[in-house]
């Protein structure tokens, strides 16, 4: 798969959203670290995506995992907890 058709794939597993592959732009990457048990950590790279919404799925594979929310980059600065998301953010408001 390419970045974009993984993106894609992300995009509808985790929030339902399709969207058309061809029109999907990289806006950068950050780094955080995901915690594997209260004592180890991975560092982990995130490449981030904007992506025109073609529709908007009802039912998806995570939704009782995960809940949706649509809001605007201020005010997503304002909701994470994560320094590094937040400084990425930022710089693409």
């Amino acid at each position: 798969m390419t970045e974009k058709e993984l993106a894609a794939l992300e995009a509808e597993e985790e929030a339902g959203v399709i969207t058309k592959t061809k029109k999907i732009k990289k806006l950068g990457v950050y780094r955080y670290n995901k915690w594997l048990s209260q004592k180890r950590f991975r560092p982990v790279n995130v490449n981030v995506y904007s992506m025109p919404i073609k529709r908007i799925k009802k039912k998806f594979k995570e939704r009782h995992e995960r809940k949706r929310k649509w809001v605007t980059v201020k005010k997503a600065i304002k909701m994470v907890t994560d320094r590094e998301l937040e400084a990425f953010l930022k710089k693409i408001a």
